[in-house]
């Protein structure tokens, strides 16, 4: 969370908690679960069954719109595994009135960590609603499980502000788009200054550099 430069806060963080995957799903009740795979093969042994299990593949919005049309009873959906998983389950959560819990595997993408609903209309990507999560599930076991090269690569999204901010203040200056805003400027600036410090960390594929990525 960060002050604005009229003093604003920017920026409300969502729930996070570091815990076992298992233990959440056991607190759950009836639950639907938006999966991408792997990693749900090795967890579907050990954890509390499923209403519904939805491979997450497609983010065709009339694909999306047929699997929140089948009935069950779930209390509460989850999305776990990449940013498929988790918008599909932003997206039924939402068309279903349902609370929303998100278990990113990965963290090469912003998608449990964030609250618009990315789906594909006609092939192009379109925001269609917005949506809390419930908690944001940080089970770094899980996360660390993956190949590397998906850990590592979240810092795209941090690097991005470097060309970002740059852009920005370019767009402002000659009339366009958003107008400058001093405070996210300063959020962007002090992202990439501790990316720069946790960069062995991320490189690692360590414990600190997965809870960076997620903060």
């Amino acid at each position: 969370m960060s002050a604005g430069e009229h003093g604003e806060v920017i920026g409300q963080p969502f729930r996070c908690e570091e815990h076992d995957v298992a233990d959440v799903l056991a607190d759950l009740g009836r639950y639907t679960v938006c999966v991408n795979d792997p990693p749900w093969s090795s967890l579907a042994g050990r954890v509390a069954p499923p209403v519904q299990v939805v491979p997450a593949w497609d983010m065709d919005i009339d694909h999306l719109e047929q699997v929140a049309a089948r009935p069950d009873d779930a209390e509460v959906v989850v999305g776990l595994g990449g940013g498929t998983a988790l918008d599909t389950a932003k997206f039924l959560a939402w068309r279903r009135d349902l609370p929303l819990v998100q278990v990113p595997t990965i963290t090469s993408v912003d998608a449990g960590f964030t609250d618009a609903i990315g789906v594909r209309v006609e092939g192009k990507v379109r925001y269609i609603g917005k949506i809390e999560p419930r908690l944001v599930v940080l089970a770094l076991p899980l996360v660390r499980s993956a190949p590397k090269r998906l850990h590592r690569a979240g810092i795209g999204d941090i690097l991005s502000c470097h060309t970002g901010l740059y852009d920005w203040r370019l767009a402002t200056d000659a009339g366009h788009g958003h107008p400058w805003h001093a405070g996210l400027a300063a959020l962007g600036a002090t992202l990439l200054d501790e990316l720069e410090a946790a960069a062995d960390e991320v490189a690692a594929v360590s414990d600190a550099g997965g809870r960076f990525l997620a903060d």
